[in-house]
Order: C-alpha cells, then structure tokens, then sequence
C-alpha cells in the first residue's frame, strides 16, 4: 500500500478515535439524562445504568489504540442495550429506535464494514421478529398490534435508506483512496522520469546533465586551500573488440563492471558519470594541485589494469584519461568537458593507457610527479627505500643517546632521492601510510638489534605525516610494531609538526593519549617556525622541544635569533621539556646551545645521517 494510503487511513484512524470518544460520552450523557427523567421506571432505569457500565470499557480499548475492537464494542453494546428498550418498551413505535441508524451510520462512517452488516442483519431481524412477536400475542407493544405492521414497514425502509448511504459513503472512501494511489503512481513517474533523465539506464551513474550539476556545486565549494575542481574524461583503450568477439550482453556487463571500479578508484565525494558508450567522466572537487590529480588518473589507471571475470571469462582492458582543471582551464563545464575530451586524446595518441593534461606545461610536470610515484608503488613492494640515521648527541659529554631515523630512497636510476622531493608526492597519493609504515617497523627493528649489542639506553625518534595521524589506528599499529621487534616503549620517540598539533582533532588527542599510556615518547619537529599558540605544550603529552636548524645557524651572529632560542631553552626548562637542537655544525654554535642550558644536540658538527652500518662505527667510536 503507498504512502499517502498509509497516510490516509493513520490520519482515519485519529478521527474514529476522536468520533468514538465523543459518541461515548454522548451516550453516557443521554442515558444519565434518561435516567433522571424516567426515575419512576425502575427497570428503565437500572437497564440503563448497565448499558453505561458496559459502554466503559470503550474508553480503555481507545487507550490502548485498538480502534477497531473500540468501535465494534461500543456500537455493538449500545445497539443490543437499545434493543432491550425496544423489546420492553413500545416495540417498533419505540423512541429508542430512532437511535439504530444512528449507530449503523455511525459504523459506516467509521469504516467498519463487518459491523455495519453484522449490526444491520441483527436490527432487521429484530424489527421483524418484534412485528410478528406482536402478531400473534406472545407479547403485547403499546400502541397495539394494528399498527405494528406499518411500523415494521417504515423500520425496515429507515434501514433501507440508512444502507444506501452507507454504501454512498463506501464509494466515496474508495474514491479518496483512488485519488491518492492515483496521485503516489503520478509521483513515482514524475520520479522515474527524472532517473531517465538525470541516470544512465546501463550502469546507474549520474549522466551527462546530472555531472554539469555536480560539478557547478563542486566549484561553489572552491576555497584557498583547496581552489579547484576537475573533470576526468575516461575512454576504455579497445572496447570494441570485447563486444566484437564475446556479444553486446558481456559488454554490457563489463561496462557495469567498469563503472564499480571506476568508483571504487576515486574518492568518496569524487563523482563518477557515464557520458556514454564506453566514455566515463568524473568530476573531482576540492582538489589542490595537479598532482593531487595525477594521483588520482594513476589510481583509476592501475584499477583499470586489473582483470575482470564475466561468466568465467577473464577480461583485461586499459583506459586513456584526459584531464582539464578549473584553476587554469576555466570554470564552465561544457569547455572544460571538451578540454578534457582533447587531452584523453592526447593520451591516446601517446601510446593508450597513460592520462593527459589539456595544459602542456602541466602535462610534462604531471607525467614527471605520475613516473615517480609509479616507481614509488614499484620500491614499497621492493627494497629500494633505506633508513638514515641522523646522531643525538648529549652537550655535556658527547655521548650518542639516540638517532632520528630518515627515510631516503635508493632509486635504481635516480640514484639516493631526498625525502623532501617524494614526500610530498606520498602523502597526496596516500601511499605515506604504508610508506610510514615501513619506516616504524623498520626503525623498532634497528633499535631492537641495538639494545641486543648492550645499548639498551639508546632511543629512536621517527616522523609521522599528519595524514598518519588523522587515521584511528595509529595507536594500534605503534603497538603492533614494539610487539612484533620487542622493543621497549620508552626507547621509541615520535616527531610531530606544531601544524598537526594545531588541528585540535579529537581523534588526535585519543591517539597521543592511547600511545602514552603505552610508554612511547613525544617530541615537537622544528618547534618555532610554525604557530604562536602554545596551548597545546600542556594539552598533550610532549617531552622534548627540537629547535628549528634555521635558528641554531645564524646563533652566533644574529642577536634576534639567539635571544630566540634562549628564550625556547628556558620556557622548556620551566615547562620540564628537554631540548635538542638541530643543525649544530660548528663547536661555538654547540657551546653556546649549550651554555644556553640545552641538553641535546643533532649536526653536522659530530655527523651526517648515516647507514645502520656506519651508525654502529659511531657508538663504537
């Protein structure tokens, strides 16, 4: 049944409620005022009193909202109790059958079809058992017997007439009901005729009218950090041959097939429409750089290369992607559409199975970032990624206390890649959290096999990317890590920007506090060239200040930068935080730091970072 019957007969079922309380009442007022105007009929009176004490229990079936019991048992109660007047009281001329097609009209009304008939058979039959109780003198009505026959007559016509409307108004309900189904089947075909306009029938995406919708809210949400949205032009390399050789229904099935993955391989506010054929677009929102988009074309690439089984059959197919950017490609769909339509053909011209940027300039950068981070996924599954280990050096004595682990990465080409030129790369390509990954494990390891040759007293420090910390299961993974290496807690440190300390995240906050419950150290990376609020020195569970390389070098001949970082040492002093500072590359900067009350230091002054085999000389040393 559709909703707007449901609606109708909900609403139906508050009136019977309120019709029936009202005719409850009503009826205790009438009999009550019987009562006292026919005292002197004692019988009258006490029949009365019983049909009112009958009639109550209406009011709690009412309560309980059974309706329907309700109805059936007032009007059956009040119907037999008039019965017992007319049987006792003037027969068919009685005044109290003036009530009957009252209480029938009252059932039609209400709906209730198998009382109406149910309370209509038993008044007839009454009537007319009355009539002839009456003819033959088994009782005797007043007035007598020689009326009672045209009395039984106007009885049964009253309830003629009485069924008649009953039945107008069962047509009228039925009518209503019509209405309303008719007017739900106009809404469900108003809807099915804006899925047919605004849906692709095969796949379900959004089509072509629904995208220039999307993409117009996408550009409504630019801001400064995220200032563009993009469209995606997706052509299947080949398509052709797949229903040349296995039938339209297979390709039909492939390209639903396509359209999962293809949403699969995109973000989650990502939209993915069907422009048609074996033509895909998807409109990108609030995305930063083109290569926050090249990511993106790689990912749908490589998801793309995947094989897909239709009725046992393995099929593999590639995609060309052509991709246009309302940052320098302007903001109006229908030329961005044709932009990206003429880049998707730029990459197919190039060899299929690439993505092209309409820009050309941007294009040979993109291609350049797209090779790095397809060596990138290449070198996670391989070795090619090394851990450095930079020396902490405590002032006072000179000893190794600890090591900061940096990533670098050996490419089998390119050579030793800093982590400032691929890094970045990682974190918008996601794959830094399987790259962090690598470096936690890695780093427990390397200290673990320390604290085997009797350096139990040595910690590592590593850096977590902000993305790392934005996932709920940093905690679970360190734990994980110390588990699996046997390393202590307390000799594990990690680096955090003040940038991510600044986020305020509730998710943050559970993590440091999951991971110092566990006995893992905090330290703040290049403290002082961020933020100026340091509130949150004392909302989380930091030990130790780095201060900023950029600071330390110019200590001995900038007065500004000195006073600075004396000025870190000695609220860190106050706060009970240790110090370490970075970049120390000659011994006046290291005496000064450390006149300054600075603890720990890190530079080229005592080493390079170094490999774990050259790290091993040092302590040696």
């Amino acid at each position: 049944m559709s909703k707007a019957i449901n609606t109708f007969e909900e609403s139906m079922e508050v009136v019977k409620e309120k019709r029936l309380k009202q005719a409850l009442w009503a009826s205790v007022f009438v009999l009550i005022a019987a009562i006292i105007v026919f005292d002197e009929n004692l019988k009258s009176t006490i029949l009365s009193l019983l049909i009112i004490l009958m009639m109550m229990p209406t009011h709690l079936l009412i309560k309980r909202e059974k309706v329907h019991l309700a109805a059936s048992y007032f009007l059956s109660t009040l119907g037999i109790g008039l019965l017992f007047f007319i049987w006792n009281g003037n027969g068919v001329r009685d005044e109290s059958m003036l009530a009957l097609p009252g209480i029938l009209l009252f059932a039609a009304i209400l709906d209730e079809k198998k009382l109406f008939f149910s309370l209509l058979i038993l008044f007839v039959l009454n009537i007319i058992l009355i009539g002839y109780a009456n003819k033959i003198g088994w009782i005797v009505s007043n007035p007598a017997y020689s009326t009672m026959s045209s009395s039984v007559i106007s009885a049964l016509i009253i309830f003629g007439v009485t069924l008649a409307v009953w039945l107008l108004e069962n047509d009228l309900t039925k009518a209503a009901k019509r209405l309303l189904n008719e007017a739900q089947q106009a809404e469900k075909s108003k809807e099915e005729i804006e899925r047919l306009v605004n849906f692709d029938q095969l796949t379900g995406l959004p089509n072509r009218s629904l995208a220039k919708k999307y993409f117009e809210q996408a550009e409504l949400k630019r801001t400064k950090e995220k200032p563009c949205s993009a469209i995606l032009f997706v052509d299947l390399d080949n398509f052709k041959s797949i229903n040349d050789t296995y039938g339209h229904s297979v390709g039909d099935e492939f390209l639903k097939k396509v359209a999962a993955i293809l949403k699969k391989g995109t973000r989650a506010y990502d939209i993915v429409c069907r422009q048609g054929g074996d033509e895909f677009v998807i409109v990108v929102q609030e995305i930063e750089d083109p290569d926050s988009l090249a990511a993106i074309a790689i990912n749908v690439l490589e998801k793309l290369n995947s094989p897909i089984v239709i009725n046992g059959e393995s099929l593999t197919i590639s995609c060309s992607i052509g991709i246009a950017y309302s940052l320098i490609d302007g903001d109006d769909f229908e030329q961005l559409l044709k932009k990206s339509d003429m880049a998707m053909y730029h990459a197919k011209s190039s060899g299929k199975n690439a993505f092209s940027f309409y820009d050309e300039k941007v294009n040979i950068q993109s291609h350049e970032s797209a090779k790095l981070l397809s060596d990138m996924h290449t070198a996670i599954k391989g070795d090619n990624f090394v851990l450095y280990y930079q020396p902490k050096y405590e002032l006072s004595t000179g000893k190794i206390v600890g090591a900061e682990a940096l990533i670098r990465w050996n490419h089998p080409i390119k050579g030793i890649i800093a982590p400032n030129l691929f890094i970045p790369l990682a974190e918008k390509s996601g794959l830094i959290s399987e790259i962090g990954r690598w470096v936690l494990f890695e780093a427990c390891r390397a200290c673990q096999r320390w604290t085997l040759l009797g350096r139990d007293d040595l910690h590592i420090a590593i850096n977590v990317s902000p993305i790392q910390f934005r996932r709920d299961d940093l905690d679970m993974l360190v734990r994980e890590a110390l588990t699996t290496t046997k390393l202590s807690a307390n000799q594990l440190e990690i680096e955090i920007t003040e940038g991510t300390l600044m986020d305020n995240d509730e998710v943050l906050e559970q993590t440091l506090s999951n991971l110092n419950e566990l006995g893992v150290r905090f330290s703040i990376d290049d403290f002082g060239t961020g933020y100026s609020n340091l509130g949150y020195l004392k909302q989380y569970p930091i030990e130790t200040l780095k201060i900023d390389q950029s600071f330390v070098s110019n200590i001995t001949t900038n007065n500004n930068d000195r006073t600075i970082v004396e000025a870190v040492i000695q609220m860190a002093i106050k706060l009970e935080l240790d110090t370490v500072a970075e970049g120390i590359e000659t011994k006046e900067q290291a005496r000064l730091i450390e006149s300054a009350g600075c603890k720990y230091g890190q530079g080229y002054l005592w080493s390079r970072p170094v490999t774990e085999q050259d790290f091993l000389k040092l302590l040696d040393a």
